[in-house]
């Protein structure tokens, strides 16, 4: 017998666009993919992984501890990546091929395993050194070692010193609290005579955390190359953009030309405790915790060096210290806290040349400095600084004024007569800003025994 059926097409739509839905659905969702190498080290190459296919951006990525050399040809998009740890040194690294970037996103997060690396190639005469870019929507954690690769070093006078590769990270958090973060080194030139050469400059180092939160603190610029003359370490910006927690570890050192650390508005810097130097500028050092944040440095004795720069620290935010400390105990140079300026000196010696510098201008703006021989106090308020009232006693002299340089500073050479009788002075400078000076400020007063 022969059974007819007739199934209306309107009927069966429903059903039809129910299961090509759940169908959609199905093949969208992503699929965990191991890293097997079983044909190589090409990430593009489908058979390296199982099951096979080269990872979408819904897949989630485990990357087997002691797995070698894994190559990304160019950009690659996933769900998340997972760098399994390594029991040995070797561990597993994605690289990138020579002349090209590593560049990576992630959905979710991405975990570098212990003795693990990620990192740019090297560059040569031809190439310069590559870049490290990961963008990570989730958080990113760093146990391993991610670096910037390494500037050309020219042979034979062929090619040139080349900078080295910077690094930028960014993560809904950053966590290196055992890993370490490294821009690639300028690449020295040795020549000498007509083949010398200026020397490459380091890489930089980018951070960014959308909450915040940014821990772990074996983080540095570059080496600058060496070279006729050297060139320049790289910088490094550690920038918490939410502004909730950075957090600084206590046991490494954050090295680079300058370094910026930015908490937002409400953050709280955390360098208590210490047991190494936190930050160390080969410049600049610019703290900033943002007006209503905090930088906490209780815990750490006087004559703990915490701070350092070459030429200026800059701090913003409350800072929190333990009794009996001060700031200048912990940093060197002393630290300027935004919206303050900082009066510095020679010993006033007789016969020499001393150096009055004042700390915390802008870049040009110039401070004047001024002596009194009467002692401090109330002194007379300057109507073109919107009435500012100095603390020296008349009468006041202005000794005279300088413009800052790029580190904030303005420097006034003094010369000291040669009979001059050993006397006290007193010393102080001031900055207009503002309309009509209405934000102008002063320094601290200085007490200088002039000496024969």
């Amino acid at each position: 017998m022969k059974i007819k059926v007739n199934v209306s097409l309107a009927r069966l739509a429903p059903a039809l666009l129910a299961v090509f839905a759940f169908s959609a659905g199905v093949s969208a969702q992503g699929v965990t993919k191991e890293w097997d190498g079983s044909e190589g080290n090409s990430w593009d190459n489908a058979d390296n992984w199982t099951p096979a296919g080269v990872p979408g951006a819904d897949d989630d990525v485990e990357i087997p501890g002691d797995s070698g050399s894994i190559e990304v040809s160019g950009p690659i998009e996933v769900g998340s990546i997972d760098m399994k740890d390594s029991p040995s040194f070797a561990g597993s690294s994605l690289n990138a091929p020579q002349g090209s970037n590593l560049e990576i996103t992630t959905n979710g997060k991405f975990r570098v395993g212990k003795n693990n690396f990620v990192r740019a190639p090297n560059g040569d005469q031809n190439n310069p050194a590559g870049k490290v870019d990961i963008d990570a929507i989730g958080d990113f954690i760093n146990r391993g070692t991610i670096g910037g690769g390494i500037g050309n070093t020219p042979w034979a006078g062929v090619g040139g010193a080349g900078s080295g590769g910077g690094i930028r990270i960014r993560g809904k958090t950053v966590d290196n609290s055992t890993g370490k973060i490294q821009g690639g080194a300028g690449g020295a030139d040795s020549g000498s005579g007509s083949e010398a050469g200026k020397g490459g400059d380091g890489g930089n180092v980018d951070i960014e955390a959308e909450t915040g939160k940014i821990q772990g603190d074996d983080i540095k610029g570059g080496e600058k190359g060496q070279g006729s003359p050297d060139g320049t370490a790289g910088t490094v910006n550690d920038a918490g953009a939410g502004g909730t927690e950075p957090v600084i570890g206590s046991t490494s050192t954050t090295t680079g030309e300058v370094i910026q650390v930015n908490a937002g508005s409400q953050g709280w810097i955390d360098l208590s405790s210490r047991s190494a130097l936190a930050y160390d500028a080969h410049d600049r050092l610019l703290i900033n915790a943002g007006s209503n944040g905090v930088i906490d440095l209780r815990g750490n004795p006087a004559g703990t060096l915490v701070l350092s720069a070459q030429n200026s620290i800059t701090l913003q935010g409350t800072v929190l210290l333990d009794p009996g400390v001060t700031l200048a105990d912990l940093t060197e140079p002393d630290a300027v806290m935004a919206g303050s300026i900082q009066l510095k000196i020679d010993r006033l010696q007789a016969g020499t040349l001393a150096e009055l510098r004042l700390w915390g201008l802008n870049p040009g703006e110039f401070g004047h400095f001024i002596y009194s021989l009467n002692g401090t106090g109330a002194g007379p308020c300057v109507p073109s600084l919107g009435g500012l009232c100095l603390d020296l006693l008349n009468p006041v002299t202005l000794i005279g004024s300088a413009p800052a340089g790029v580190d904030g500073i303005a420097r006034k050479p003094v010369p000291i007569p040669v009979n001059v009788p050993p006397i006290p002075v007193f010393l102080q400078a001031v900055v207009a800003r503002g309309a009509g000076g209405a934000d102008s400020l002063s320094s601290n007063v200085q007490i200088a025994y002039l000496l024969d």
